[in-house]
């Protein structure tokens, strides 16, 4: 089923990529491709890697798990193979299981990766309702349900350290089992300001990236920043389809246009040349870390 649901989205977001091809100018293309500014974004977004890692890392410290940088790079590259594997647990498991090998409780390596996790959703949702409305009706038809939802996450996030607190009192007195794992508020702001940084660098790459292709790259940062940041998420939300592949490039077709930073058959070419790239980007240290893993004792 899930098979037949990843085909469908993949073919949906193709037709419209042709059909917006077909519909645009080709006149309107002009190359002028840069390379320079390609290995920029591309430095860039493994910048942006490096520091998701150290804001992992840094949750589980707060956690009372340390981890050294390396094991913790290794485990964060290796586990983003998960994600071309139809559905959305299969990183989560695997970082939950290979951060293990290294000492780390599932439990407290668990509620880490939930933590980053929920905060990069949520501060996508704030980034993007912060640097362009429009992106939002674009592709949600509206903005009270992405509010609500950014408001929800973030107070879920806010409200963790207390509700443990007080389900272990609960807990002490009533005679049950108390949670393993609490959560303190210093965890929960250190995720969200490393997720909140790491979309504004990755817009910055995109715009980059769009510079190598074109010669230039019109509207601003924050631009980049929004069409970047809701065409991820509109690929993170469809649960089924690995990598967001095919949703993401539906999503990202439509909103280029629609914030003047590119013409139809402009946003077709970013929007293809920006999948291969991230997937390069993504495949290569994720391979090399997973061989590592592999070779790799677990820890006694």
């Amino acid at each position: 089923m899930q098979v037949a649901l990843v085909i469908a989205v993949v073919a949906f977001a193709a037709w419209q990529l042709w059909r917006q091809w077909t519909h645009a100018s080709r006149v309107d293309l002009r190359f002028d491709i840069q390379v320079g500014w390609l290995l920029a974004a591309s430095a860039i977004v493994f910048a942006t890697y490096l520091m998701l890692v150290e804001t992992w890392r840094q949750v589980l410290a707060r956690l009372g798990a340390p981890v050294a940088f390396g094991p913790a790079a290794r485990v964060w590259f290796a586990s983003n193979l998960g994600k071309y594997i139809p559905g959305k647990i299969w990183t989560v498991t695997a970082m939950v299981v290979m951060i293990g090998r290294d000492g780390v409780p599932r439990a407290v390596a668990g509620a880490s990766v939930v933590v980053v996790t929920i905060a990069q959703a949520a501060t996508g949702f704030a980034v993007v309702m912060l640097t362009s409305m429009r992106a939002v009706r674009e592709v949600a038809g509206g903005t009270t349900g992405v509010v609500v939802v950014t408001i929800g996450m973030a107070a879920s996030l806010a409200a963790a350290p207390l509700l443990a607190r007080q389900w272990n009192r609960l807990a002490t007195r009533f005679g049950r089992e108390q949670l393993s794992v609490t959560v303190p508020l210093s965890a929960v702001g250190v995720a969200l300001v490393g997720c909140g940084i790491s979309w504004w660098l990755y817009g910055l790459a995109f715009r980059l990236l769009v510079r190598a292709i074109f010669g230039e790259a019109a509207g601003s940062t924050s631009d980049y920043v929004a069409a970047y940041a809701s065409s991820y998420l509109v690929g993170l939300l469809v649960l089924f389809a690995p990598g967001g592949i095919g949703a993401r490039e539906a999503a990202l077709a439509i909103i280029l246009p629609a914030l003047g930073l590119a013409t139809q058959a402009q946003a077709v070419v970013i929007t293809i040349v920006s999948r291969l790239w991230l997937t390069v980007l993504e495949l290569v240290p994720s391979v090399i870390a997973a061989t590592r893993s592999v070779a790799r004792p677990a820890k006694s």
